[in-house]
Formats: C-alpha cells, sequence, structure tokens
C-alpha cells in the first residue's frame, strides 16, 4: 500500500523526534537558571525555543553503506523464482496471512490522543472564560489610563477591562477577543501605582503575544503527550514567561521595588477556585509562585 510508507516515515519521524526534544527539554531545565543569571530573565525564556525548533527539522537517516550487489542481486534471483504451487480454489492472498499494522495503529493512538487532549483543555477554558464574563460587569474607569500605558508600549488596542464578581484576577485572556479581568474590589485593595503595574503587566502580555505563545504551548504538549518530561516543564516555562514579561514591564517603571509588592498582593488575588480551571490565561503572581496560563479564541 502506498500509505504504509507514509505511516512508517511518520512514526520514524516521531520518535526520533520525541527522544531529541525531550533531550532538549531536558537540556533547558539544567540550564535556565544559571543562564537567567548570566544573561537575564529574558534571554533564558528563548531558551525554549530550542526544542520547539526541533519539531520542524527533519529525522536523520542513518543507513549502512550497501554495494549494489548486495541489493540488486536478491531481486533478479526473486524474480526468477517459481511462483508457488497452490492447491485448488485457493488463491495468493488466501494463502497468505494478514498481519496487523501496528505502526499505523500507533500512529492513530499517538495523534487521538493528543488531540482529544488539546480540545479538552481549550473546553475547559472555553467554561472557565464564560463563567467568569458571566459573573464580572464592565469598567469603564481604568480605560483612560490602559489606553495611556498601550500607547507607551507600542499597542495599537487596549482591551475592555472587567471587574469580577468574586476575587479572581488579575489576568488577561483570549487571543483575538482579548479581556482583562480584576478583582472587585480593585480600586480599594490596590494604590495608583500598583494599578498601574498591574494594567502595565497585563498590557504587556499581550503586547509579547505571550497569550499565542501559551496556545503553541499546549499544542506542543499535547504533539509530545507520551513524553512525562515535556509535561513537567510546563510550569518553569511559564515561569520564565512571567519573569520575562516582568523584565519588560520594569524597562518601562524604574520603581522596581513598588513593582514586587505589587506582584506579591496580585498573587493573593490571583489563586483560582480550581487550578485545572486556569491553564491559559495569563495572570500575574510572586516570582516565587508560577503562574496559571489558559486559552481562548
Amino acid at each position: 500500500m502506498i500509505a504504509e510508507p507514509i505511516i512508517s516515515m511518520i512514526a520514524g519521524w516521531a520518535v526520533q523526534t520525541g527522544l531529541m526534544v525531550g533531550l532538549l527539554v531536558g537540556l533547558v531545565l539544567l540550564i535556565r537558571r544559571p543562564f537567567a543569571s548570566l544573561f537575564g530573565a529574558e534571554a533564558s525564556y528563548w531558551l525554549w525555543l530550542l526544542p520547539a525548533i526541533r519539531l520542524f527539522l527533519p529525522t536523520i537517516a542513518v543507513l549502512p553503506p550497501t554495494q549494489p550487489s548486495e541489493t540488486v542481486a536478491p531481486l533478479l534471483q526473486n524474480s526468477l523464482e517459481a511462483p508457488p504451487i497452490l492447491s485448488p480454489g485457493i488463491t495468493t492472498t488466501a494463502a497468505q496471512a494478514n498481519p496487523i499494522n501496528w505502526t499505523l495503529i500507533l500512529v492513530g493512538l499517538w495523534l487521538g490522543v493528543g488531540i482529544m487532549w488539546f480540545a479538552w483543555n481549550l473546553l475547559r477554558h472555553y467554561k472557565f472564560r464564560r463563567s467568569v464574563l458571566s459573573n464580572s460587569t464592565s469598567d469603564a474607569r481604568l480605560i483612560p489610563l490602559s489606553e495611556e500605558i498601550s500607547r507607551e508600549i507600542g499597542l495599537r488596542k487596549a482591551p475592555p477591562i472587567y471587574l469580577a464578581s468574586d476575587q479572581i484576577g488579575p489576568l488577561v485572556m483570549g487571543v483575538w477577543n482579548k479581556v482583562i479581568i480584576l478583582p472587585r474590589n480593585f480600586d480599594n485593595s490596590f494604590t495608583p501605582s500598583q494599578q498601574r503595574h498591574v494594567l502595565l503587566h497585563e498590557l504587556m502580555h499581550i503586547r509579547r503575544a505571550d497569550i499565542l505563545i501559551a496556545h503553541l504551548v499546549l499544542a506542543f504538549r499535547a504533539l509530545n503527550w507520551p513524553n512525562p518530561l515535556i509535561h513537567i516543564a510546563a510550569p518553569a516555562f511559564r515561569a520564565d514567561q512571567e519573569a520575562a514579561c516582568d523584565a519588560a514591564v520594569i524597562r518601562y517603571d524604574t520603581d522596581a521595588a513598588d513593582y514586587a509588592g505589587t506582584l506579591l498582593k496580585a498573587a493573593r488575588y490571583s489563586e483560582p477556585k480550581s487550578e485545572s480551571a486556569l491553564n491559559l490565561a495569563l495572570t500575574e503572581s510572586s516570582p516565587s509562585q508560577p503562574t496559571s496560563l489558559e486559552i481562548d479564541k
């Protein structure tokens, strides 16, 4: 069958690429902290491109050299052999056993589980977003400050801002329909400078396309779902993403001490009701606590 070489090629790519991606992820986990100390949080964040780039590289075929006579001679010999003598009424197809194509089954299982896992996470976040927005109210008072910060960092449009009915946020959700969610008592709990820090942090996530990257990371995890190291590394990636965002924020606001206090305060509000609910929405956290990420379309 024509499909069999294609299936075998996919299986070979998956095995070899999966092993190399796992090794690169392990390398990044080992060197990310010393690398950040030497070159900064944003440089350490770019290290995660290494396993992603490996996905787009072809497999390396390692075949032993063969002489033409070694390959052509058996083919000629087989072609000259007489066909097998079968009993009347028995065809060649019936006489030969039809083996199970385990490669096709394994490739189908790998792709099927990955697609279902990815879709399940998307659906989970869609329900979370719908629940949060249905119990939130829009707030136009912070729009002027949000638009001012957006102009400062080169963001073309500031997203709408909502106040959650409970202590959810600060966080930003959405790839296309982006929204910023703030806790209900945001005005009373955060000082004006801290409010600026919070909005600057969330808008910086949008400016850096971190939400889109969170979607791509989820797809990367779905593609590599059999590798436990990929899922173990996910919190480390999120922590590096937040650290890189913080470094970008500090470039626009030199009051690092006040910003650190804002992160500590925001971390108390950004604890989700269920850890599984926030897996692709970007929120602030303390430097010692990785943030959650979630997805939206």
